[in-house]
């Protein structure tokens, strides 16, 4: 993860997108959870910073059927 820091007196934005194969090879829908994804990405991105996840107080989350499994993360001050 890039350098970022913020004032703890500040707010942030999260948009998360979550690329990862969505289906079984017989067309049937993974079992895979994105909101515990979500939270696990808020979780980790916050102990990287050294912020308490309270301040992620706003946001969009997505998650796109792909082979090639990645997360794409865009954090923004309010």
């Amino acid at each position: 993860m890039p350098p970022f820091s913020v004032s703890e007196s500040k707010m942030l934005r999260m948009e998360a997108t979550f690329y990862y194969p969505m289906y079984h090879k017989n067309g049937k829908l993974k079992k895979r959870d994105s909101s515990n994804m979500l939270k696990l990405l808020q979780d980790s991105i916050a102990e990287r910073y050294g912020l308490d996840d309270k301040f992620i107080t706003e946001g969009t989350w997505k998650a796109v059927d792909s082979e090639a499994e990645k997360t794409e993360v865009v954090l923004s001050v309010l």
